[in-house]
């Protein structure tokens, strides 16, 4: 480094073949430093044992303090626990079948129920349309109130009552960093890193999402993709990481999901640590927006279909309902009265 530095400074006085000489020696370096793991680590069953048994011994003491990322919706987390740290979470779905709504729900959870501080890389959409988003989630003020401009008095207030009271006592952060298409799972560790050195770590991580990252419409890409988010992002800062992966064609339209039908995203599921599949259920309408969620891939426990209610106007996953009901009832204002 000091050989290359003092090239740099005989460029004036020497000429302009030092700069090659000195980047020659700058690529070494970075050869180098791309070949050295520092992350590493060896270790056996003897030596790790009182490391296990302390760590082991706090999480029983204190298990909300050491609980995964809980998605809100309360089925799901009964059964899988949440995402621990360290984990790449994956949703698929087709288009337009609620994945950005969903891993929004996921982050907002994490902030909202303060388990710890949500991330959000949005990739898809601008940052102030996503906040817009946010906006409506902790209103429960229907999205198109927001897309058409049509607030009253009355949504102001509301609105402005509930960001106050976070103001006031929210402990914790969500945030977004806003990044363009071009974006690499490189350019995103980069801007990850940078942010946790400015502020703090993130409970939870989310990617919206996977498919629109820089070359990753081809599956094969997305493969790659994926593999790179769950050791550059998840493994790598050692937080819970979500994301999601856009499915092809119409037949999942209102098909219970079957993810062997997608050889790519099996192969795709195959390096998540959890992964579920997200499609409307047969039954559902404007009125009552059934999914099913199937789990694509488990990490330690028996995943089994569940089917959830959504309701997409307000930007939520968080309502369930038992398995195999269609009908849902919901109270309703009808003039004066309350109308079930």
């Amino acid at each position: 480094m000091s050989e290359s530095l003092s090239l740099l400074s005989k460029v004036q006085t020497e000429g302009d073949s030092n700069i090659g000489k000195a980047k020659n020696i700058f690529n070494h370096l970075v050869v180098e430093l791309e070949d050295h793991n520092d992350d590493v680590i060896i270790s056996n069953p003897f030596t790790f044992y009182d490391e296990y048994k302390r760590n082991y011994l706090k999480v029983q003491e204190n298990p909300e303090k050491y609980r995964g990322v809980l998605t809100g919706i309360k089925e799901l987390d009964d059964i899988m626990g949440g995402l621990r740290p360290a984990e790449f979470g994956l949703v698929t779905a087709g288009t337009g079948k609620g994945k950005s709504i969903f891993l929004l729900d996921v982050a907002y959870n994490c902030f909202h129920a303060e388990i710890g501080d949500s991330l959000y890389a949005t990739i898809e959409m601008p940052g102030p349309q996503l906040l817009q988003r946010f906006y409506c989630r902790l209103s429960g003020i229907v999205y198109d109130m927001f897309r058409d401009y049509r607030f009253r008095k009355e949504e102001w207030e509301i609105l402005d009552k509930k960001i106050e009271k976070l103001k006031k006592e929210q402990t914790c952060k969500f945030e977004v960093i806003d990044i363009p298409q071009s974006c690499t799972v490189n350019s995103l560790q980069h801007e990850i890193e940078n942010y946790i050195r400015r502020n703090r770590e993130p409970k939870l991580i989310v990617i919206d999402y996977m498919n629109i990252m820089r070359g990753g419409m081809d599956w094969q890409k997305q493969l790659e993709i994926a593999v790179d988010i769950k050791q550059k992002i998840a493994r790598y800062f050692k937080i819970a990481t979500w994301s999601a992966n856009q499915l092809a064609g119409a037949k999942h339209d209102k098909d219970h999901i079957n993810i062997s039908d997608f050889g790519f995203a099996k192969n795709i599921a195959d390096n998540v640590d959890v992964g579920i599949g997200l499609a409307e259920a047969e039954g559902s309408n404007e009125d009552a927006e059934l999914f099913n969620i199937d789990f694509t891939k488990t990490r330690d426990f028996k995943g089994r279909n569940i089917i959830i209610r959504a309701d997409r106007s307000r930007m939520t996953f968080s309502k369930t309902v038992s398995d195999g009901k269609k009908q849902l009832y919901n109270k309703v204002k009808i003039g004066g009265d309350i109308k079930t």
